[in-house]
Parts: C-alpha cells; structure tokens; sequence
C-alpha cells in the first residue's frame, strides 16, 4: 500500500512539473509586445514599402516616357527649323527650299505632284540617333484634319538616295525628300499624328506652304 501510494505522489509530481513547464513556455510566448517593438516592425515595413518603390522606378514602373523638351511649334514656313522631342532622342529639322516635279524617273505622280524637299537634321541630343528615326516621323498633308499621304517615297525611286545612318550629338546631315501629293493651294508638313498621340514624339510640328511659295 505505501509502495502504491509512493507511485501515485510521483505521478502527481511528475504531472505538476510537466503543467508548470508549460505555463512557462505559453507565458513567454504570450508576452506583451512593447512600444518599442511596435515602431521597429513599422519601420521595417517602411523601410520595405521604400525599395519596392525605387525597385519598380527603376524597372520602369510608372510613366513610359519623360515630359517632352519641347513645345509645339504650329506655324513654320519654308527656310524655318523645328525642334523635336521623341523617345529616341531631340532633332531639329530644317525644311530648307521645296519644289515640285511633274515626272520623277520617267514616272508621274500617283496623286497629282511630286514635291522634292531640301532638309538638314541635326541631333541635339546627348545620344547617337538613326537618320531614318528622324526622317521616318513626318508626313504630308493638304488638311490637317485628315491623314496625310504618307512619308517621304526615295526608296521607290533610284535618283533619290534612302536616309540612313547613324547621327551622333551635334551632328547634322542633309538630304532631300520625295513626297507625292495633291494639287491645293496649300499644304502642311508635320509630325505623324499617330505618333503624336501615342507620346512616341512628345510634340507637333507643322509647316505651312502654298504652291507659291516653291521653287
């Protein structure tokens, strides 16, 4: 009977320790968290909230591209340079003389004239840009309120050589462009309307002129 009472005190014992050992452990799990504590989890989650951002800015989060360099310029005449800003780099573009031309190698003209333009670019940028990046942008119009008849046409055409290459900063070339028109009174040389809309060139350009005006 005393052996059995013995086993049974152990027991109760042993049940005791074990509960106490638990209570302990649920006691410094469940400590109150500070104030301290409190404010270094908030700043850490700052501080993380902080390089998402700067990591999505730098991956190019955010607006695709930046505000443009320039304003429109709406009212150029022939012999005047515009300036333009795109995503591929800043150009001025000097339209220098225009004349028109019945045939072109012994072709008409689809529409009614061919129009021959003297330009000169220049990159005024800080980086290197193509010559057909610069070119490729403008197109020509006897309305502005509908499309004009497209882009320069020398790749049809073998007295006219294709605008190509590599401008580097500050460097300028000339070229002539060959356009096919209709007959007005007059007519306007601009940036594509497309691309102006879609921020791929970030302002318009236009020059005006009247067939009077030409070579």
């Amino acid at each position: 009977m005393k052996k059995m009472m013995k086993a049974i005190g152990i027991t109760i014992l042993a049940g005791s320790l074990l509960v106490a050992c638990n209570n302990n452990e649920e006691a410094e799990n469940n400590e109150p968290v500070t104030e301290e504590e409190v404010t270094d989890a908030e700043n850490n989650e700052t501080d993380d909230e902080g390089e998402n951002t700067e990591n999505d800015s730098e991956s190019g989060g955010g607006s695709a591209f930046a505000p443009g360099n320039f304003e429109d310029q709406l009212d150029l005449k022939i012999g005047d340079t515009g300036q333009v800003s795109s995503n591929v780099g800043d150009f001025e573009l000097t339209i220098e003389s225009i004349k028109f031309e019945d045939e072109v190698d012994n072709r008409s003209a689809q529409f009614e004239h061919f129009y021959v333009a003297d330009v000169k670019f220049k990159n005024i940028g800080e980086e290197a840009m193509l010559a057909e990046d610069m070119v490729g942008i403008f197109d020509i119009t006897h309305e502005l309120s509908q499309t004009g008849t497209g882009t320069y046409i020398n790749q049809y055409f073998d007295s006219f050589e294709a605008v190509s290459g590599r401008v580097n900063p500050g460097e300028e070339i000339s070229a002539q462009l060959l356009f096919d028109v209709y007959g007005s009174d007059e007519h306007y040389i601009r940036v594509n309307e497309g691309l102006v809309a879609s921020n791929g060139v970030k302002n318009q350009v236009i020059w005006t002129f009247s067939e009077s005006d030409l070579d």
